[in-house]
């Protein structure tokens, strides 16, 4: 028997915008993902406060420099008989820095892994015309956090709840593990740089 059902967001955009490019997702957007996340609170007994979420998801993927959030990655988990959610955020490997050999980054200062994070851009525009405009990640959590006092208030707490130090003790465990392809020490120490000047310019977004 059916216990839980998932719908990516692309089902969504591709009703609202026939034309939706769904091997791209160029028109994937800011504004028309809050249209259908309050249709879906209206229509589907959406449980989750769909602002909140947002700005959970674009502080998460600024953290960790996500750029491929794309509609498929995110969705709507309908509960038989009960009220529907949206779902946890999944799928993100295409984050930390992946794509960076670690031999080809050892000469980096702060002023060169800032600049190389400070490039990086979410998969979402901010309007469905906006097909190559994709939105900077620190742009979107500054966007949100001005944008009114509940969510101002819930990403602050978000940001001082944060425990890196534990976070990062948690992930360096991960070398330990005896595997053929291992998480090394020195691709630990790539991802422990990222995280901490993700954060500190997370933290300056939101003193501005």
């Amino acid at each position: 028997m059916e216990v839980e059902r998932f719908v990516h967001a692309g089902s969504y955009f591709k009703r609202m915008i026939p034309e939706f490019d769904d091997k791209m997702g160029k028109e994937h957007n800011l504004t028309d993902m809050a249209v259908i996340i309050r249709f879906l609170s209206m229509k589907a007994s959406l449980k989750t406060n769909g602002l909140l979420w947002i700005a959970e998801m674009a502080l998460f993927d600024a953290l960790i420099g996500n750029t491929d959030r794309h509609q498929e990655n995110w969705g709507v988990v309908y509960e038989q008989g009960k009220t529907a959610r949206l779902s946890p955020l999944f799928d993100n490997g295409t984050s930390l820095g992946h794509e960076r050999f670690t031999d080809n980054i050892k000469g980096w200062d702060n002023h060169r892994l800032k600049a190389y994070v400070k490039k990086g851009k979410h998969h979402l525009r901010l309007e469905r015309e906006e097909t190559k405009s994709r939105v900077p990640h620190f742009l979107l959590v500054k966007a949100l956090f001005g944008l009114n006092q509940e969510c101002s208030d819930h990403i602050k707490q978000k940001v001082d709840n944060l425990d890196l130090v534990s976070m990062l003790a948690e992930i360096e465990d991960l070398t330990k593990i005896k595997a053929e392809v291992p998480f090394t020490q020195e691709r630990f120490e790539w991802i422990q740089k990222n995280l901490k000047v993700r954060f500190e310019l997370i933290k300056e977004e939101l003193k501005q």
